[in-house]
């Protein structure tokens, strides 16, 4: 039985009085919701920021997935670092050549790879409040993916195809994820649950399996290159190089041979993406200011008289005493 309180109320123009009355005490009902209008009705912002990154994950796995078939340089993260590659000014790619070597993409990809998490948590922490901006967010990074992959000089039209569908991807990943719950306790919805970032883990744990298996895929193409490659026969040179002077090798520790073995040859790749091309497919078209334009294929190259010289090849980037450079034998015609 509840205890009588007293209520003194006011208002009483002959004064006050009091009034003996029960007021009910009933405790809180720990299945209360706040209104989502409140802070704590809102995602922490920590899981707030890992709804964008996991949605945007989403978003590149499935268009790096896509890029797989149509053209791998159409995935985004490429796409990107590729443009990026070109607006770089010369002084600046010389640098990351002397400083990083062959490490300079990796790293490239790597930096792209955090500011695009930074930018997808940014996003994710927008959609805590305002869903709908958060989501077109997400989806603007993949029109940007879509205008670089486009910039690229043999661009295709269906080299957007991986971007924009990695926007959908992870916009409406984002807009599942941070959907909200129907309202139990009151005519309010309230905000997503922890379960739904879960399954937008789950989603990202999926996208990186289909990724692995493409990725695998496409090391075993690389494979069948190598091995295509590894057949080929060059002919003998109709015109050899002369023979070298004596003494020109100084057999020194530390000094490298007047001619470098290819396997020890500097490599400095330019773009992110190196052509995986075998040679049935390859060929040499020349055009332009000819008076007969034609192509010859790989065959027809090796078939025509070839010629053997002693070449100096150097980077640009090379500083005097660097790495990178080398005189080999080269065949041609």
């Amino acid at each position: 039985m509840q205890k009588p309180k007293v209520v003194r109320t006011t208002g009483n123009p002959k004064g006050s009085r009091l009034r003996m009355g029960i007021v009910e005490n009933s405790p809180q009902d720990p299945t209360e919701v706040p209104s989502p209008g409140s802070p704590s009705s809102a995602l922490p912002l920590w899981l707030a920021a890992l709804t964008g990154v996991v949605s945007v994950g989403a978003g590149v796995a499935i268009a790096h997935v896509i890029a797989a078939v149509t053209g791998p340089s159409a995935s985004p993260l490429v796409a990107v670092g590729s443009a990026f590659i070109d607006l770089t000014p010369t002084w600046l790619k010389e640098f990351a050549v002397q400083k990083f070597g062959t490490a300079d993409k990796p790293i490239l990809i790597a930096s792209i790879s955090a500011v695009l998490i930074l930018i997808s948590a940014f996003a994710g922490v927008v959609a805590r409040r305002w869903r709908t901006a958060g989501c077109v967010s997400v989806g603007l990074v993949g029109v940007i993916a879509a205008v670089a992959a486009m910039s690229r000089p043999d661009a295709r039209a269906i080299d957007v195809v991986p971007a924009l569908v990695g926007a959908v991807v992870a916009a409406g990943t984002l807009a599942v994820i941070t959907r909200p719950r129907p309202a139990t306790h009151g005519p309010t919805a309230t905000g997503p649950s922890r379960r739904a970032v879960l399954l937008g883990t789950l989603i990202i744990a999926a996208g990186a399996v289909v990724v692995g298996v493409v990725g695998n895929a496409i090391s075993d193409s690389m494979r069948k290159v190598d091995a295509a490659r590894a057949k080929i026969k060059l002919p003998g040179a109709a015109e050899p190089a002369r023979a070298l002077p004596a003494g020109v090798d100084v057999k020194v520790d530390g000094v490298s041979p007047f001619r470098v073995p290819n396997a020890d040859f500097y490599r400095v790749d330019t773009a992110l993406i190196v052509p995986a091309i075998v040679p049935e497919d390859w060929e040499l078209s020349v055009g332009g200011m000819v008076d007969n334009p034609y192509t010859l294929s790989y065959d027809e190259l090796l078939s025509l008289p070839m010629i053997e010289r002693d070449l100096t090849l150097t980077c640009v980037s090379n500083e005097v005493g660097g790495q990178y450079v080398g005189n080999a034998i080269w065949l041609g015609v």
